[in-house]
């Protein structure tokens, strides 16, 4: 025969701990927040960057929550606590209303800008502009708290709805984490500010404490006696464990999974992306190597010297003109890449050029010229814009010495001329025709792909050539080398291998860098980061939904066994019960 059976309510201390945790969890990150926002340090609650901050508006809205649900679980009675909590949840409401409003229109108030006193962007997504995600997930979280409040005293039905949302919230908040786990953020790429980080922690601590606070009125009866409520005990915490470490297992399992396969996909874009760029730097080197080749053979031919310096002598002999004339037609009717030959004397004063038009000097060809003379072979010049037709062009510079010192492509001793040029021929290369279409092209088809080149010139970074999703660019857009993230800062510093980082519209984007031979050019081929792990955050999203499946029914499982073991002891407790009160 059992003992006699006390019905007593359970009140259990890990819960309350547990919702204090998750109320100062919230309001803590969000102070650290608003502080970072605040000193101006915010990519330090953004992990460096990587991924998107809680926003300020969205750290203060924490504060408010955490606090009303603190004073309520310690001083309800009060009316001051009550109109506190009130306020909180008004503003919050309010708040989010707003958020969501600016969202769905074009209302665009400046109220977040004065909260985080910074115009930061990720990509062209406002980082201090709350997600319409999360200010759907404050409307629940709002509500949840306001039917906890003594004004809906009573209303079972509404505080069931309110546990239910701070559920649904909770839930949403650890599929958020899960995606992050997983390193793959949910609605990466959708164009939207996801929810960050710290914002889904905040959100599963605040909506725990509040699942807790709404099933703390129901009181759960335990029969108890000296050793079956000890055995009951037992039972329970063995079935909680196992539920622990299920659910642990198959989460784990689960981002294991997906981590493993964002690993194979980053394998196979890294392999596409170094192997292109690969191709553009061979192909640029081997269009580089032409037209040197072919400059350097005129600045070789005897003839050339031969026919400058006569007609240097002469310069009034028709026959003379017409040599040189013929000389300079030749030279660029051989070589498709020449779009303008222009013979200019020592002083690089123009004499005569293939087509008339080009006959003008071009800046910085007297260090050309004093270089070449100390190299002894052709020098080439920077990409550079002519001011006239604001086109971009490349200018090579052959010397002319004279037939008695004929280079020979190659000064052992470059600090001892072999002579001294007595003309220069100026090759001037059209980007467009060749250079700029080979960058710009991508192999494989893609959105957001694309190659550049840029150059170090001190402190900055200049792109040569026309953008895919910016025009108007080439040697006009510059960026600094300082900046921490910035794709093709990392690579010009010397990081070497494949880089995560964003580019010049600032959005996310992974990328290789590989220096182009004999030149300060470097290539740099990237795609972003959105449009890679797009079939990921497919399969992660499948994922999710198995997973979640798999819990909700092993929650079923663990909670009917519950009851049925439950209902067993109380049954076996009421028969006990019966017994002693007949003798």
């Amino acid at each position: 025969m059992r003992s006699p059976i006390e019905i007593k309510p359970d009140h259990s201390k890990i819960a309350s701990r547990l919702a204090d945790a998750g109320v100062l969890v919230a309001g803590g990150l969000g102070f650290f927040s608003l502080s970072a926002w605040r000193l101006g340090h915010w990519r330090l609650e953004a992990f460096g960057g990587a991924f998107v901050p809680m926003v300020p508006s969205a750290a203060i809205l924490f504060i408010l929550l955490s606090g009303a649900l603190w004073l309520l679980r310690r001083r309800e009675a009060k009316f001051g606590v009550r109109v506190f909590s009130l306020c909180a949840v008004g503003i919050t409401i309010l708040a989010s209303a707003v958020v969501v409003a600016q969202h769905f229109t074009s209302l665009n108030l400046p109220w977040e800008r004065w909260l985080s006193g910074a115009n930061e962007f990720l990509g062209e997504i406002p980082v201090r502009r709350m997600a319409p995600v999360t200010a759907g997930a404050f409307l629940l979280t709002a509500g949840s708290l306001l039917v906890r409040l003594p004004l809906f005293e009573g209303r079972n039905r509404l505080r069931i709805a309110g546990a239910g949302a701070a559920l649904l919230n909770g839930l949403f908040a650890c599929l958020v984490l899960w995606g992050y786990a997983g390193d793959v953020p949910m609605f990466y790429g959708s164009g939207t500010t996801s929810m960050s980080v710290l914002t889904a922690v905040s959100f599963l601590g605040l909506n725990v404490s509040l699942l807790i606070a709404s099933v703390s009125g129901f009181q759960l009866r335990r029969v108890s006696s000296s050793d079956a409520g000890l055995t009951l005990r037992k039972e329970e915490w063995r079935l909680l464990a196992v539920f622990a470490a299920a659910a642990l297992g198959i989460c784990l399992a689960s981002i294991f999974y997906v981590r493993a396969r964002q690993a194979s996909l980053r394998a196979t874009i890294v392999d596409e992306l170094t192997a292109i760029a690969d191709l553009k730097v061979g192909q640029i080197t081997h269009w580089r190597k032409e037209w040197l080749g072919d400059a350097r053979f005129l600045m070789r031919a005897p003839s050339t010297a031969t026919t400058v310096a006569e007609w240097f002598a002469h310069p009034d002999s028709p026959a003379l003109r017409a040599d040189i004339l013929n000389l300079l037609d030749r030279t660029k009717q051989e070589s498709s890449e020449f779009k303008a030959v222009v013979l200019l004397d020592e002083q690089l004063t123009p004499r005569l050029a293939i087509p008339e038009s080009a006959a003008e000097s071009a800046p910085g060809l007297r260090g050309m010229l004093e270089e070449a003379r100390q190299a002894d072979d052709v020098i080439i010049g920077k990409l550079q814009v002519d001011e006239r037709s604001d086109r971009v062009h490349l200018d090579l510079l052959v010397p002319v010495f004279s037939p008695d010192d004929r280079p020979t492509g190659h000064n052992p001793e470059p600090g001892r001329p072999q002579g001294r040029p007595i003309a220069a021929i100026l090759l001037r290369i059209d980007p467009y025709e060749y250079l700029y279409p080979l960058v710009q092209h991508w192999p494989v088809p893609s959105k957001t792909a694309e190659t550049l080149i840029v150059r170090r010139e001190g402190d900055s970074i200049l792109y040569l050539n026309e953008l895919r999703h910016r025009s108007g660019t080439a040697l006009k857009l510059r960026s600094s080398i300082r900046e921490q993230w910035l794709l093709a800062a990392r690579i010009l510093r010397g990081e070497t291998g494949i880089q995560e980082g964003v580019d010049y519209r600032g959005v996310p984007v992974l990328g290789v860098g590989l220096p182009i031979p004999n030149s300060s050019w470097f290539m740099v081929a990237k795609v972003d980061q959105a449009e890679i792990y797009t079939p990921l955050l497919r399969q992660a999203w499948t994922t999710a939904v198995i997973v979640t499946v798999l819990l909700c029914s092993f929650t079923l499982g663990v909670g009917l066994f519950w009851w049925r073991k439950t209902a067993e002891f109380l049954r076996e407790g009421l028969a006990d019960k019966q017994e002693i009160e007949r003798l």
